[in-house]
């Protein structure tokens, strides 16, 4: 039922229900719409000094060598050769850069063979003047923009990211 409010206006419940659930999901739409993610730059300085910083009984180092199998235990009581030699070539900046490269190419891999985002827009306009001369109103109109893309332009795109990925697995062993 109608309640009256505001001095005998009666407002429908009922009629104001779709309506609310719509512009709830339209302003959520139009909310995400707005927010891009852009990454951080990576902070040159701290680079030198996480290398200098960098130490033998570390988690990150035993994980490392108990992974490929250089080692049994952790921390080791000694160490051999081959086991330094190992971590010189893990923590070499060929190899950081290499494995890197091969990180970004996964995600472009996985990326390629994704359908683009649609995208809804709400689009603010002035209409400077009408035909009588007069200002008219600001209007807003929502739009909606999805890119058509062939099933075929996904498979090449998806190939490239393959062969990339093959020629930074490549990169990383040369490096290694």
């Amino acid at each position: 039922m109608a309640a009256p409010v505001n001095g005998g206006v009666r407002i429908n419940p009922a009629a104001l229900a779709p309506r609310s659930i719509a512009m709830t999901v339209l302003l959520a739409l139009a909310g995400c719409t707005f927010h891009a993610y852009v990454p951080a730059p990576l902070d040159q300085a701290l680079i030198p000094d996480a290398i200098l910083g960098a130490r033998f009984d570390d988690a990150e180092t035993g994980a490392l060598l108990t992974r490929i199998g250089a080692a049994a235990q952790w921390p080791l009581p000694s160490w051999t050769p081959a086991q330094l030699g190992l971590l010189a070539v893990a923590r070499s900046h060929h190899v950081r850069a290499a494995r890197a490269a091969v990180a970004t190419t996964l995600l472009a891999r996985a990326r390629a063979g994704q359908r683009e985002n649609p995208q809804l827009n709400l689009d603010l306009e002035h209409h400077s003047r009408d035909n009588d001369g007069r200002d008219s109103h600001w209007s807003i109109g929502p739009s909606f923009d999805y890119t058509l893309s062939p099933v075929s332009r996904r498979h090449i795109a998806r190939a490239r990211a393959e062969a990339a990925l093959a020629s930074a697995h490549a990169e990383l062993q040369n490096a290694a």
